[in-house]
C-alpha cells in the first residue's frame, strides 16, 4: 500500500511540474510572436525579437522565468510604398540600407537613449484598399508612431494618423491633398515640391537665352497635367511662357510627338521622366537644342532606355552619390554610398531619394529628445534644419498655402550635365537660391 500511494505522489509530482513547465513555455511563445502578414503586403523582420537571447536548453524552465531578459529600446518606423516598379524596389533598399547602417551605430541617440530601429514595411500593391488595410494596421496593431509613405493615396487615411497623433512623412503630387492646414503632424521631407523652382531659376539664371522657346511634351494623364500645373508658375514668374504638347498615355511609338516638337523649333525640350522613349524620339528626330529636366533620372537608368549618345549635354539635378567624386559638402552621401557597394557589389545609381525621409527623422527626433508626437510636430513646425545622405534639407512654411508652420522641404541641388557619358558636376543650387526662386513663383495669399 506504501508503495501504491508512494507512486501516486510521484506522479502527482511529474504532472505538476509537466504543467507549469508547459506554462513557461507558452508564455515565452507569446512574447516572441510574429503576426501573419497580411495579403500584398510585406513585413520587414523585426530587430526586437532577433535581439533577445534564447534560453538555454538546459536550463530549468523555473530559472527561465525568474530570471528577466532586458529588451532592447526599439524605434517602430512603419513604411507603406509600391514595390510593383523600380523606384518602390529601390527605395524599399534604400530604406532598409539606412536602417542597417544606424543600427550597426547602435540606433538613433534620442534624449541621450539609443533606440534601435524597427522597420515595418508593406507593399500597397497599388491600389488605395491595400494602403489603407497597411496604414491602419500600422497603426492599430504594429502601434507605429511614425510612418513613411510614397503618397499614392495618402489623402485617403491622412483622418487616421492625425487623429491617433502619428507623424506621416509624404510625398503627393496634388500637394493640396496634403499639404493642409488642417493637418498637424503631416510633413513634406522629400524636397519633390521646391526642386523644380530651384532648377528652373537657376537654368534661367545661367542660359537665360536657352529658355525663351521651352516645350513640354507630355503623356495625356493626370500625371502630365499636373507637370503642366506645377510648371506654368514657376515660367510665369520668370516671364517665360512655355509650350506644353499631348501625346497619348499608351503610345509607345513617340515619333509623331517628336515631329510634333521639332515643329516648334525649341530652345530647349524637358521630356519628364514619365517616358525616357520621347528622349530617343528627339535625337531620332535630329533635335540638336537642350534637353533637361528638372527632378532627373540618373545617367545609368537613362543609358538602359536610351542611346547614350542621345544623353550628350543632357542637364538635370542628380543625387550627390551619382558623381564619381560625391561632392565635398555631402559627406553623408559619401558613407552611404560606400555601404551601398560594400552590401551590393557596385553603386547601382538607384532611385534613393527616400532616405531623405529617414535623415529628416533622425534629425526631428534627436533635437526633439523626445518619442512625444506632439513635442516632436510642434518643433519640426517652427523650421528644422536636417541632413541626409541625399543633401543638406531646411523645412520650409507654405503662406502661398495659407500654412504659417514649416510642413514642406527645400534642399541643396546638385546639378549634372552629361559629358563623353559620364555625369559631371556642373554646379551647385544653395537652399538660399533655391528658397528666393520658390516665394518668387509661389507667394503669400
Amino acid at each position: 500500500m506504501k508503495k501504491v500511494i508512494l507512486v501516486g505522489l510521484l506522479v502527482l509530482i511529474l504532472v505538476s511540474l509537466s504543467i507549469f513547465g508547459g506554462c513557461s513555455s507558452a508564455a515565452t511563445s507569446t512574447t516572441n510572436a510574429v503576426l501573419p502578414t497580411p495579403s500584398g503586403s510585406l513585413a520587414v523582420t523585426s530587430a526586437t525579437a532577433a535581439s533577445q537571447p534564447a534560453a538555454s536548453a538546459s536550463q530549468p524552465a523555473s530559472q527561465s522565468v525568474q530570471t528577466p531578459v532586458t529588451a532592447a529600446k526599439t524605434l517602430k518606423i512603419g513604411l507603406v510604398l509600391w514595390e510593383g516598379w523600380f523606384v518602390g524596389v529601390d527605395t524599399l533598399r534604400a530604406i532598409e540600407l539606412y536602417v542597417d547602417m544606424e543600427n550597426a551605430k547602435g540606433g538613433f541617440d534620442i534624449g541621450g537613449e539609443k533606440y534601435k530601429i524597427d522597420l515595418i514595411a508593406y507593399d500597397n500593391n497599388n491600389t488605395q484598399t491595400t494602403e489603407v488595410a497597411a496604414v491602419n494596421r500600422l497603426v492599430f496593431e504594429d502601434k507605429v508612431q511614425y510612418i513613411i509613405s510614397g503618397g499614392s493615396y495618402c489623402s485617403a487615411w491622412l483622418p487616421v494618423t492625425e487623429k491617433n497623433k502619428v507623424i506621416v512623412l509624404t510625398y503627393q503630387p496634388d500637394w493640396q491633398q496634403v499639404l493642409d492646414p488642417q493637418y498637424h503632424y503631416v510633413f513634406s521631407p522629400s524636397f519633390m515640391n521646391t526642386q523644380i523652382t530651384s532648377f528652373t531659376g537657376w537654368l534661367n539664371s545661367k542660359y537665360p537665352d536657352l529658355v525663351k522657346n521651352i516645350v513640354f511634351p507630355l503623356q495625356d494623364n493626370g500625371f502630365g497635367h499636373s507637370v503642366e500645373a506645377k510648371e506654368t508658375p514657376v515660367w510665369k514668374s520668370l516671364g517665360v511662357t512655355p509650350t506644353f504638347i499631348y501625346y497619348p498615355a499608351t503610345q509607345t511609338d513617340l515619333s509623331s510627338a517628336a515631329t510634333k516638337v521639332m515643329e516648334l523649333n525649341p530652345t530647349a525640350v524637358n521630356p519628364t521622366s514619365t517616358d525616357n522613349l520621347m528622349i530617343k524620339a528627339l535625337y531620332q528626330a535630329g533635335y540638336k537644342g537642350l534637353i533637361y529636366e528638372d527632378a532627373g533620372t540618373s545617367v545609368q537608368t537613362l543609358a538602359s532606355m536610351v542611346p547614350i549618345e542621345a544623353l550628350e549635354g543632357y542637364i538635370s539635378c542628380a543625387e550627390p552619390m551619382e558623381f564619381e567624386t560625391t561632392p565635398v559638402d555631402a559627406p553623408l552621401a559619401k558613407e552611404y554610398k560606400a555601404a551601398w557597394i560594400a552590401k551590393y557589389g557596385s553603386w547601382t545609381n538607384a532611385e534613393v531619394g527616400g532616405i531623405a525621409y529617414c535623415g529628416f527623422l533622425k534629425s526631428a527626433l534627436q533635437k526633439a529628445g523626445t518619442l512625444d508626437t506632439d513635442k516632436m510636430a510642434d518643433m519640426i513646425a517652427e523650421g528644422l534644419a536636417f541632413d541626409t545622405p541625399v543633401g543638406a534639407g531646411q523645412m520650409i512654411s507654405r503662406p502661398d498655402l495659407g500654412i504659417d508652420r514649416a510642413v514642406d522641404s527645400i534642399a541643396t541641388n546638385y546639378v549634372k550635365q552629361v559629358k563623353d557619358g559620364n555625369p559631371v558636376l556642373l554646379d551647385t543650387i544653395s537652399i538660399e537660391a533655391g528658397l528666393k526662386s520658390f516665394r518668387a513663383a509661389y507667394p503669400a495669399k
